[in-house]
């Protein structure tokens, strides 16, 4: 069954890129994590890494400051069908 949400992660700069990879290496998935190009809903191209889902994005944002790392986080929904960019919610 395909999946309805997928998640990535648009790194800004070379060190981010990386922890992207090692992060998803050192879940130990296996899943070949690559840069692809995407148009966002506004047709502007982002050069993104999919993640294999959710808790990724959320190790990534949990790292961003200890690390320093530098992104954004994309979405793509099956309803919708194009990328979105999507922002966390709020910490409590």
């Amino acid at each position: 069954m395909a999946r309805t949400t997928r998640w990535f992660i648009e790194p800004h700069g070379g060190y981010t890129n990386d922890a992207v990879f090692q992060l998803i290496e050192n879940e130990g998935e296996k899943f070949h994590a690559e840069v692809n190009q995407h148009r966002d809903t506004r047709k502007h191209p982002h050069n993104l890494i999919e993640v294999p889902g959710y808790r990724h994005v959320r190790a990534a944002i949990q790292s961003q400051t200890s690390q320093q790392l530098e992104f954004n986080v994309f979405v793509w929904l099956k309803t919708h069908g194009t990328i979105q960019h999507w922002t966390p919610p709020p910490r409590k």
